[in-house]
């Protein structure tokens, strides 16, 4: 087997090195690289995976909006449709990263605009009902809320696994308690770990 160089990228993190190909050639680098349906950053940041969900999300809402508006598909069924097709499209995978607030807003807010479409619910300053009570008719749960139960059981489920095992090596110790991982510090505000920030959730 041989790699094919057209589609082979180079991603470069804390490092201006490049890789050569076998003609010479140096190999193109890029900043964002989608794998197995993820945008992975160089900078280990998610906001632009998230900014991309979201995105695909809102036109995969657009393209079923006649669905929404039909009369004869009661309520429940169109939650159920908007959680098979657009709630999934959005929420894939997303247990894996450490969300910031602002993310979890970003998605809080996506999930409520959607809603409000399905039940007909004229904007808060219109309408004057809240975010809380339209997710309440809907009874649909945060979509904050639906990724820490998923960090909770992926959390453990790695907790379960065998020492040997190539993700408790990354995630936890012997005993299921968060590696902590000791280097040069970048600048700025330190970064959030997953396996710390998960664990604190399960201490709740």
């Amino acid at each position: 087997m041989e790699l094919n160089w057209a589609k082979t990228f180079q991603m470069g993190i804390c490092t201006p090195s490049s890789v050569s190909r076998p003609d010479a050639g140096v190999n193109k680098k890029k900043r964002d690289i989608i794998y197995l349906g993820g945008l992975i950053s160089c900078d280990g940041r998610c906001a632009r995976e998230l900014s991309r969900r979201i995105g695909e999300g809102h036109s995969i809402f657009k393209i079923l909006s006649r669905l929404w508006s039909h009369s004869g598909i009661t309520l429940t069924r169109k939650v159920l449709l908007f959680n098979a097709c657009v709630m999934s499209e959005v929420l894939y995978s997303l247990e894996s990263v450490w969300l910031l607030k602002a993310d979890k807003m970003r998605l809080d807010a996506f999930q409520c605009y959607c809603m409000r479409r399905i039940l007909r619910i004229a904007p808060s300053f219109i309408s004057r009902v809240t975010n809380v009570d339209v997710l309440g008719r809907a009874r649909v749960q945060r979509f904050s809320t639906l990724i820490e139960d998923r960090q909770r059981k992926l959390y453990h489920k790695i907790q379960w696994h065998v020492p040997s095992a190539f993700s408790k090596m990354l995630v936890c110790d012997y005993f299921g308690q968060p590696k902590m991982w000791f280097g040069r510090r970048g600048r700025g505000r330190p970064r959030q770990i997953w396996a710390k920030r998960v664990h604190d959730l399960l201490l709740k």
